[in-house]
C-alpha cells in the first residue's frame, strides 16, 4: 500500500498535527492569525480533477502528476509549498494556484513539456534569497531551478481556437 503525504514527509512527530475540514495542519502560528500554521496540506484530489492538471500538463509525465495529486491537492511545509488546483472555498486553505507559474508567469523559454509544480525559497552564499521551481518533466524526473520571470506583470489574454496567447509587459 503506498504511503500517504503524512508519512512520507514524517509529520507525526509534530505533536500538534490536527486533522481539520478536508486537510491538516501543524505549528499553529496564532501571532499571526487564529489560522495561521506552518504546515498546512489539503487532502488529495478526486480522479476528475487530478486528470483535469494531466490534460493542463501537456507534455509532462502524466503518471508523476497523478502520484502527486493522489497525494495532496498543494501543500505549505515551511518554506516549500506544492501549487494545487483551486477547488471553491470549502477546502482547508486554497492552495497556490497552478495556472499561475504554468500560464500567467511562466518564464519564456521553458519547455512546454514542463509542469510547474512547486516552489521554494532558498538562501544563496552571497545571502540572497532565491526562488526555486519544482518542475515535472516527460520524462518522469522532477528537476529544481530558478526560473527567471517578471514578479508584477500585466496580462493581455486572447483567446484563440488552439488555446490562451497573452502578453506580458511590466508594471
Amino acid at each position: 500500500m503506498p504511503l500517504s503525504i503524512l508519512e512520507l514527509l514524517n509529520l507525526g512527530r509534530f505533536p500538534d498535527l490536527e486533522r481539520v475540514r478536508q486537510g491538516h495542519v501543524a505549528i499553529h502560528q496564532p501571532q499571526n492569525g487564529p489560522l495561521s500554521y506552518r504546515i498546512k496540506i489539503n487532502d488529495p484530489l478526486p480522479s476528475q480533477s487530478i486528470e483535469h492538471i494531466v490534460g493542463f500538463g501537456l507534455g509532462a509525465d502524466p503518471d508523476l502528476i497523478r502520484q502527486l495529486y493522489q497525494l495532496c491537492n498543494g501543500l505549505w511545509v515551511a518554506d516549500f509549498a506544492v501549487y494545487g488546483l483551486l477547488s471553491g472555498p470549502s477546502g482547508l486553505s486554497q492552495p497556490w494556484d497552478i495556472n499561475v507559474p504554468n500560464l500567467y508567469g511562466r518564464p519564456e523559454g521553458l519547455s512546454e513539456s514542463f509542469l510547474i509544480v512547486g516552489l521554494n525559497d532558498e538562501k544563496a552564499a552571497d545571502a540572497q534569497t532565491l526562488r526555486l521551481s519544482h518542475c515535472i518533466t516527460a520524462d518522469g524526473r522532477i528537476v529544481v531551478m530558478e526560473l527567471v520571470k517578471p514578479t508584477i506583470f500585466c496580462a493581455n489574454i486572447v483567446r484563440l481556437k488552439t488555446g490562451f496567447k497573452w502578453k506580458q509587459s511590466a508594471l
